[in-house]
């Protein structure tokens, strides 16, 4: 996998950076923003009374928007402690599991949905394990959402090179090396990951904030579209993602969802469901 991003921090101060200014209520915010609660809602919510896991919940945000929307039945898991003590002094009734996502404590075939967001990426041996887990414990005909920052138009040309340029001269200034962060992914290439790990194909999505007055892809890609709030774009960085959205939404968003379903049965054909989008 080319796209993968590095820092000059550890892992360690990626991390404590990563979860320093998180909080539940700022988190819980944002959810009704996404496009990927419309997603959400559309599938589990004609599910009977579904049991949901999302591996990799963080502060729980989306645990709660669920819980909220109807989704009674929701496990948030995670391996980081203080995050999910945040989730429970926020929202007591909620279900956590304190674990590791690849070593996922249920059952075979006993989950209706996982979701996992912005996490795979993070594996620097890629997103396979973590996939053939939440595979193990679907039921047949389960679902998964899965989303990975995007490798778009934007990050390929321009981004990348000058943010790989950049950091080699950060890195002899500071004299540290370089530690990997995260990978990101093209629909193509996701695709494919997913389906070899035995499901089929559902949807490929976007992954971004409705009003374009918001980006999570422009927003951390250039300091200088930003706005003076999180995640907000100044008027420059509105035009740029008003423009780019109108000619394809695909050239600057940040992430992608991608959803796909356990087989019911052997005999089930590949992307049997909803056309998958073209790929990139």
């Amino acid at each position: 996998m080319s796209s993968a991003i590095f820092n000059v921090y550890t892992p360690k101060e990626q991390w404590e950076r990563m979860w320093k200014d998180r909080t539940f209520e700022r988190e819980v915010k944002w959810c009704e923003y996404r496009e990927l609660r419309k997603h959400l809602i559309e599938v589990l919510g004609q599910m009977e009374d579904p049991f949901v896991v999302e591996a990799g919940c963080g502060v729980g945000a989306w645990v709660a928007y669920l819980s909220k929307h109807g989704i009674r039945n929701v496990v948030g898991l995670d391996n980081y402690a203080p995050a999910l003590e945040e989730l429970k002094r926020h929202a007591p009734e909620s279900h956590v599991i304190e674990a590791d996502v690849r070593e996922l404590p249920f059952d075979d075939g006993s989950v209706d949905a996982c979701i996992s967001l912005g996490v795979v990426e993070h594996f620097p041996d890629g997103p396979t394990p973590l996939i053939l887990e939440m595979f193990r414990v679907l039921r047949p005909g389960g679902y998964m959402f899965l989303t990975v920052p995007y490798y778009n138009l934007f990050r390929r040309l321009f981004i990348h090179p000058l943010r790989g340029a950049f950091l080699k001269v950060k890195s002899r200034i500071r004299k540290r090396e370089l530690y990997f962060v995260e990978y990101r992914f093209t629909r193509t290439e996701l695709s494919q990951i997913v389906r070899g790990c035995g499901f089929n194909l559902v949807r490929v999505a976007t992954d971004e904030y409705e009003p374009t007055s918001l980006a999570l892809g422009l927003f951390v890609d250039l300091p200088l579209f930003r706005g003076d709030q999180e995640w907000s774009l100044n008027l420059i960085g509105k035009s740029v993602r008003w423009s780019t959205r109108h000619i394809s939404p695909w050239l600057t968003t940040g992430g992608m969802l991608l959803l796909a379903r356990k087989p019911v049965s052997a005999s089930l054909k590949t992307d049997e469901c909803t056309p998958v989008g073209a790929t990139a």
